[in-house]
């Protein structure tokens, strides 16, 4: 299933769906910020903020289909 059916999904309340972004993307995420921090510990914490604020900000996010680069972006 694409990132952007897996947005809609979790827009309409469906929990496997947003958990199935979690587990795609956590792991991409984390080495993002470990590349930009070198920094283990930050970059952990800094990941895990970047993924609650994208599921809190889901409703915003313009194209479903980018989720990732709209990820990597609230990371940055």
């Amino acid at each position: 299933m694409s990132d952007g059916e897996l947005v809609r999904r979790a827009r309409n309340g469906c929990n496997t769906a947003l958990a199935e972004l979690v587990n795609r993307w956590s792991g991409k995420v984390l080495a993002f910020c470990h590349v930009h921090l070198r920094r283990p510990e930050v970059a952990a914490d800094l990941a895990q903020d970047a993924l609650l604020r994208s599921i809190k900000q889901l409703h915003t996010l313009q194209h479903p289909d980018r989720y990732g680069p709209w990820l990597r972006s609230i990371a940055h």
